[in-house]
């Protein structure tokens, strides 16, 4: 087993306890922090790109514009985190706990959220593009598409975030409209492909 590695003071370690720290654009590119506690804590730009974080405890950490691209998340607590913003392009959420986590902005293409917990989440913007929904629980989620002046203030944020244009004929729909036609679209997908 290789030696901790050492990143603002903090040893990056399996199991390792990250309550509340200050990690905000740290290079944790490969870190494994499986099972890891870190409940509150201050990741705002930092990248996470390839770490495991399985079952890691992520509740009310603040990950804006994270990059947690390819980051294995599965059976992880996210229970109010703040992913503004954030990258989790193929990442492995299954069976994650995301209840009344804010998604604004948030790029989820291709991520496998097969079973998580999206209850009361915020995905007001969130790209879900070949995002694997299977299971998922969307109980509560909103996912209206943003204002022009929001879609203005995300891109001056970040030029990579994905915001999805307003179709037309979703202009006079529910603010949750487009999540329940993915949805749908899913359900029926599924249906018809089944055996």
């Amino acid at each position: 087993m290789p030696d901790p590695r050492m990143v603002n003071g903090y040893v990056i370690r399996p199991g390792a306890s990250l309550r509340g720290t200050i990690l905000t654009g740290a290079n944790l590119i490969d870190a494994n922090l499986r099972g890891s506690d870190l409940r509150g804590a201050y990741l705002q730009d930092a990248n996470l790109t390839d770490a495991n974080l399985t079952d890691a405890n992520l509740r009310a950490a603040y990950l804006v514009r994270a990059n947690l691209q390819n980051t294995n998340l599965r059976g992880s607590d996210l229970r109010g985190a703040d992913l503004t913003g954030a990258d989790l392009g193929d990442a492995n959420l299954t069976d994650a706990n995301l209840t009344d986590a804010n998604l604004w902005g948030a790029d989820l293409r291709d991520a496998n959220l097969t079973d998580a917990n999206l209850t009361d989440a915020n995905l007001t913007g969130a790209n879900l593009t070949g995002a694997k929904l299977r299971g998922a629980d969307l109980t509560g989620a909103t996912g209206r598409p943003p204002s022009p002046q929001e879609r203005e203030r995300a891109m001056n944020k970040r030029q990579t975030t994905t915001i999805r244009p307003v179709a037309p004929w979703e202009r006079q729909a529910p603010h949750n409209s487009h999540l329940v036609r993915n949805v749908l679209l899913y359900r029926w997908w599924r249906d018809s492909h089944r055996k």
